[in-house]
């Protein structure tokens, strides 16, 4: 009977089993796919519909004359590379983004110090050139680049009084999208799709307020054209705080919702019993994607989940044992699933071998967001050591496949 309903429980899942690709790795002067002495630290890997993945690095080693020679670097790997690499290298003293991996195989990231922004770099594959397409001018800090199409990039910019905006750069047209004089005392960072659709939580009030308990808000704007082509936006409001309505159940939101091309939507959100869940919404309907003390979770991590086009949902949380681990959920299905597909003591190959993921108290065996294109491939930064793990062999990239 038993053997019974495990089957039928498989041949009727809507969640696919996973294999693991070790993309990179890097561990002091052993390194795989990575120049030696690199590093990669809490790293948010980035995947685009051909499976080409992006990260951030840091070059090691030393220079010349014996200083350190640490850079930033953008790291990728294409259809056409049978290995990744380090496309480009940032000049000393300034940072980069994670980047984002368009699905035309260009990298978007922006580059700055602790003082300035140099704005918006576009590494171009074909080309094999990284361009700054968008130098920022009278702006403290340029973040969260992305586009929407071949010839539009949009971003979230801080200038010198501490004012967000949201921009769209078109054709050298620089267009202010929103800002925090229209009612909001912040805004968070955005998400935006190939139709210039926006999603973002934003803090309601006077400006500058940024008390906890401000009225929150999940944003949505959507693009509308006049019949002279003129572009404006309307604003849905997906969700609000109970300190926006008593009614709500939300008590309050994590920092950064996404959106797909299909127009879905996720975000984490605060039950006023202090339980924490994942939500989708489909057509203004909100879906249950996870939720604390439900399918062995524990505690849903605060870094941001990522949905797809197929509605697949992937995020980090941990289970019974306080383990973190990657979660896959299809909250859309007729039976809604939650998967745990990879967690912390967990065994995995690497170049050394038969590995596993680190378990170890205080100190995570993941780093950084975890993130899925429509293909349903995943990709995430891990700490691996040896099965017993009494041996680090440092931080690695996998990509996981669909089988």
């Amino acid at each position: 009977m038993i053997l019974a309903v495990l089957s039928l429980a498989a041949m009727t899942s809507t969640l696919p089993e996973y294999k693991s690709e070790l993309l990179a790795r890097t561990n002091g002067g052993s390194t795989y796919n990575l120049p030696a002495y690199a590093m990669v630290n809490s790293t948010s890997p980035s995947i685009n519909d051909a499976g080409e993945v992006a990260f951030t690095a840091v070059s090691g080693g030393m220079d010349q004359n014996g200083d350190h020679s640490e850079q930033a670097a953008i790291w990728l790997k294409t259809r056409k590379d049978m290995d990744g690499r380090i496309v480009y290298y940032a000049p000393k003293e300034k940072m980069v983004s994670d980047p984002k991996m368009l699905d035309r195989g260009d990298v978007l990231f922006s580059q700055f110090d602790e003082v300035t922004s140099d704005g918006i770099f576009s590494f171009n594959s074909p080309k094999q050139v990284t361009e700054n397409i968008f130098p920022a001018k009278n702006m403290a800090a340029v973040n969260y680049p992305q586009a929407t199409d071949d010839a539009s990039y949009v971003f979230r910019s801080t200038d010198s009084e501490n004012n967000r905006s949201f921009f769209e750069y078109r054709s050298d047209k620089l267009s202010e999208i929103v800002n925090e004089d229209g009612g909001y005392s912040y805004l968070f960072g955005p998400s935006v799709n190939e139709a210039s659709q926006w999603v973002f939580k934003a803090r309601v009030g006077e400006k500058f307020n940024y008390a906890e308990d401000a009225p929150d808000q999940i944003v949505l704007l959507t693009p509308h054209f006049t019949a002279f082509g003129e572009k404006s936006y309307q604003k849905t409001i997906l969700a609000q705080d109970s300190d926006s309505d008593a009614l709500s159940p939300y008590k309050s939101f994590d920092n950064s919702p996404a959106i797909t091309n299909a127009g879905l939507v996720v975000f984490t959100a605060m039950l006023k019993d202090r339980v924490r869940m994942i939500v989708a919404v489909k057509d203004g309907i909100h879906y249950e994607v996870a939720r604390e003390g439900q399918n062995e979770i524990s505690q849903i991590e605060m870094f941001s989940p990522q949905i797809n086009d197929n509605g697949f949902v992937v995020f980090r949380a941990k289970n019974s044992k306080g383990l973190r681990g990657i979660y896959l959920a299809n909250p859309f299905a007729p039976a809604p699933e939650v998967k745990r597909l990879l967690g912390e003591g967990d065994s995995i190959l690497t170049d050394q071998g038969m590995s596993a993921i680190l378990r170890k108290d205080n100190f995570p065996g993941f780093g950084g967001n975890v993130d899925i294109n429509n293909n349903n491939e995943i990709v995430v930064s891990t700490v691996v050591a040896t099965e017993n793990q009494k041996w680090i062999f440092g931080t690695a990239i996998y990509k996981l496949h669909p089988l």
